[in-house]
Parts: C-alpha cells; sequence; structure tokens
C-alpha cells in the first residue's frame, strides 16, 4: 500500500572563547565522554535506520536511513541493497532529511517487499564527494537481518505526556516496538516539528520550539513510526507556549567543594542572548530557600553565585576565570547551602517566571567527588533535562 508522505516524512533522526588554561577543555571532554557512541558521528558514512546488524526487520521495510557528516554529491542511485545470491532490491529517490547537529540524513524508500528472510546489506555503489572536499569510498554502510513476517500493525504509544517547562517543551512516552518519533506542534496557524528520536522504544526528552509565536495558545500530538512505516498518533495535549524570557541558564553547579562548603560553593549561570540582563530581583532558589540577586550580566558573560564570605583565592578549588561577576548571597546558597545528593535548584525572574532548573540529577556525596562539579553539555539551546547535564562530576570551571 502507497504511503503518505505524513508517514514517509516521520522518519527522522533526533542535537566560547577557549581560555587561558584547560579547565574548559575538562568541560568538552566530559561532554563528549558523555556523547558515548556518538562521538564518532562526524567521521563516518553508515546506515542508521534500521542500525547495522539490527535483526528481526519486517519484511515490508519502508525505508532506509543513511548517515553523514556533511552534504554528499550523491549521482543518480548512489545506494544499493541486496539480499540473498546477490538478488537486489528496488530503491526509490533519495531525499534530505533533519539530522542531530551538523549531520546530513538521506531517507531512501524501499519499493519491494522483502522476499525472503535472510541478511540484508546496504551498500554505496560509487565514491562520493563531501561538501568540504573530500570523499567516502565505495563499500558497505551496514546491514540487517530480515524475518518472515510482514508488519501492517501501529505502533502503541502509553504513558504519553507533554507539556512546556523552563522554556522547553518535555515529552515522554513508551512504545511496544522500535519506532522513529517526532512531536507535531500547532500554534496561530503555524506547525514546528520536533524530532524525538529513532529506533527506541522509550522517550523522555527536552527540546526547543523553533519558530512559533511566544506565548500563544499550541496543540502538540506525539507522532511514531516503525520500520514498516505504520504510523501511530497520540490524542492532542493544550500548551501555552513559553514567553521570550531572557537567555539566562544555570550552566555549573558546585555542591560538594575540595574547600570548605561553607563558604566555597557556587552555581554558575551564563547570559546565553545578545543582550546585557539586570539580575536585580531575580531569585536563585532551593527547596527550602531562595536568595535574591543583583547585578547586570552581560551578553555572553558568565556570573557565579556564592556565599557571602566565598573566597576565591582559597586554593583548594580553581579561582573564577578573570572579570567574573560574583553575586553574593546573604550567608549560604539556599536554605543551608546545596545538598550533595542532588538538590534542585530553580532560577526565576521578579515576576516569578521560571527562567532555569538543575534538578539535581547528579550525586555528588561520593568523596571521589569531592572538589568536583556537575556542567551543562555547553549548547545555548539546551534544556532543563538529565540529557543536558553531564552524567559524572568532573573538575570545575568556574567562570569559564
Amino acid at each position: 500500500m502507497p504511503r503518505s508522505p505524513l508517514v514517509l516524512a516521520l522518519l527522522i533522526l533526533p542535537s566560547a572563547c577557549a581560555p587561558d588554561d584547560n579547565l574548559l577543555d575538562e568541560r568538552a571532554r566530559v561532554a563528549d565522554a558523555d556523547a558515548g557512541a556518538q562521538s564518532n558521528r562526524a567521521k563516518s558514512l553508515r546506515l542508521a535506520w534500521p542500525a547495522d546488524r539490527q535483526g528481526d526487520i519486517p519484511r515490508n521495510l519502508a525505508a532506509v536511513i543513511v548517515m553523514a557528516p556533511a552534504a554528499l554529491a550523491l549521482p543518480d542511485r548512489p545506494f544499493r541493497l541486496r539480499g540473498p545470491s546477490d538478488a537486489e532490491i528496488p530503491l526509490g529517490d533519495v531525499s534530505v532529511m533533519p539530522c542531530p547537529g551538523a549531520d546530513i540524513c538521506y531517507r531512501v524508500p524501499v519499493l519491494a517487499v522483502m522476499p525472503a528472510p535472510a541478511l540484508y546489506t546496504l551498500t554505496l555503489t560509487t565514491s562520493v564527494l563531501v561538501d568540504a572536499g573530500e570523499s567516502f569510498a565505495a563499500g558497505t554502510l551496514g546491514s540487517f537481518s530480515v524475518a518472515a513476517s510482514l508488519d501492517h500493525q501501529q505502533p502503541r504509544l502509553d504513558g504519553a505526556s507533554v507539556a512546556m517547562g523552563a522554556g522547553c517543551l518535555n515529552a515522554a512516552f513508551v512504545s511496544d516496538k522500535p519506532v522513529a518519533a517526532r512531536l507535531r506542534v500547532l500554534a496561530d496557524g503555524q506547525e514546528a516539528i520536533v524530532p524525538a528520536g529513532v529506533g527506541a522504544t522509550s522517550f523522555d526528552f527536552a527540546a526547543r520550539v523553533p519558530g512559533l509565536a511566544p506565548g500563544a495558545e499550541a496543540t502538540a500530538i506525539v507522532e511514531a513510526v516503525d520500520v514498516a512505516g505504520n504510523l501511530a498518533q497520540s490524542s492532542p495535549f493544550a500548551l501555552r507556549l513559553p514567553s521570550a524570557d531572557p537567555a539566562v541558564a544555570i550552566t555549573e553547579v558546585l555542591a560538594n567543594p575540595a574547600g570548605s562548603e561553607i563558604t566555597q560553593e557556587f552555581v554558575e549561570l551564563r547570559n546565553y542572548g545578545a543582550a546585557s540582563v539586570s539580575l536585580d530581583g531575580w531569585a536563585l532558589e532551593d527547596a527550602g530557600g531562595a536568595d535574591r540577586l543583583t547585578g547586570v550580566l552581560s551578553a555572553g558573560a558568565t556570573a557565579l553565585v556564592v556565599a557571602s564570605s566565598y573566597n576565591p583565592g582559597d586554593g583548594h578549588d580553581p579561582p573564577p576565570r578573570a572579570g567574573t561577576l560574583l553575586i553574593r548571597v546573604s550567608g549560604r546558597i539556599g536554605r543551608d547551602g546545596l545538598g550533595n545528593s542532588g538538590e534542585a535548584v530553580h532560577l526565576k525572574t521578579p515576576a516569578g517566571a521560571l527562567v532555569s532548573s538543575y534538578g539535581g540529577w547528579v550525586n555528588v556525596n561520593a568523596a571521589a567527588w569531592n572538589g568536583r562539579s556537575v556542567h551543562r553539555v555547553p549548547r545555548d539551546d539546551a534544556c532543563d533535562h538529565p540529557s543536558a547535564w553531564t552524567q559524572l562530576p568532573s573538575a570545575p570551571t568556574p567562570g569559564w
């Protein structure tokens, strides 16, 4: 049965100045380690959907997707899908799809049902040029095993939830089989597509909503498609899109300093926006208290919220970068300092609007984490979600 453009479009993959020492390098190293298997993405051209060596793919596979580190100069029919005895499966025209980060994805429709359960291999038939002037040689991109069955059953979506928080769209849902998923957000006659991921059964993510009017009433629908092209949609969720709050974020939390916890804890803020922001009247809150902030945070600059007796040169913890704004609060931060077991902190405007949060997702209570902080992934569009923070503490980088 022919598939609609909506189903075909669903197969979408989910995305500073250097200081004078190595503190920022440490932050970048931790972010790279957190990326895990994704750290080599920019180095290869490969089969992304189905995943290489994936098994039990239904014979009515809808399409394959190839991921590239940059745009490719593709000739006509650059890919070939073959099965047993070198039998070739017809493929359709290649189309470009959004990918995470700077990657480019190419979707290739599969135009026939696989004739038999077997191992199938996708190859690049000729060398192709990358827009940077490099090239990829012809060869195998990946393979997958096809089962005897066909799949005409749409995925099941369980526990779907969609809500707005701190400027981002937060969503979670579970499917009964691997899917490519996205959110369709509609407001004031406009539409935005937010990729959720591919090849998973459980989704929990946060993302900015691009190109829609701030503060507008909106509707969001979860859409998921399996490898056979079967589409499932959730019921619509009513939302109010976030207002255009200043782009200030909590970017680092040191709750267990090497020096005194009474004086040396800090919460780092960064202004990702293009204009200075007055923090007068803003509040930094923990579970039991709130501190009123003062000062002006310049565009691209960082600030440290610290205790009144904070000593930048205590000799136990790295000093702040020269010129970093220090915002001293009365006594300790929050009610009685920051909890080492993972305490949430929230940044709010004078009107009480939540601008940024750290959810206390990392426990730094262990002796091994003494003198180590947790860091937001260094991206200006990172949302308040566990995935936006390093999973293991690392060297503090105050103001860097």
